[in-house]
């Protein structure tokens, strides 16, 4: 799953300029879709793809960045990990969403990947992962327990 979230992060990365030398920075989703479509339809060369590739990215990243749409990607990940109910957890679509929505500046999703790697919950425990994402959660703004917390995996193995 590491090579997973590493590939994710690597796919969704996009800087402020394409390839081209176009400024993105003051674009909307909207326009960055519109000019990834338009150079789809003239696409001969390995350089189109390329920059097809940024302006798909920038709209994506866009979106996935919207306060709402992360806070939706923790809540899903907390109903993945969920015991309640009839359906026994996922803790790796779980871990998954966490993830990513830590890496969008989420505060309680680094604390919920913690606690996965705390209490080994569908990955073997790691008090030194779990220390790095609640490390994560308190430069975020932290989370309701993350004192406690911290100091249940410092010093652990």
């Amino acid at each position: 799953m590491a090579n997973f979230n590493s590939l994710l992060g690597e796919i969704l990365e996009v800087g402020s300029t394409s390839p081209a030398g176009v400024d993105a920075s003051g674009m909307t989703q909207r326009e960055a879709l519109e000019r990834a479509n338009d150079l789809l339809d003239s696409m001969k060369t390995p350089a189109d793809r390329s920059e097809v590739a940024f302006w798909l990215r920038n709209a994506l990243s866009r979106s996935l960045s919207e306060p709402r749409l992360v806070w939706a990607v923790t809540q899903l990940g907390t109903a993945y990990a969920s015991t309640e109910g009839k359906s026994k957890p996922n803790y790796d679509a779980a871990r998954l969403l966490w993830r990513w929505a830590a890496d969008a500046g989420d505060a309680q999703a680094a604390c919920f990947h913690g606690r996965l790697f705390e209490q080994g919950l569908g990955v073997p425990r790691n008090p030194k992962l779990a220390g790095k994402s609640y490390a994560r959660a308190r430069s975020l703004g932290g989370c309701p327990g993350l004192d406690q917390a911290t100091l249940r995996v410092k010093d652990q193995p």
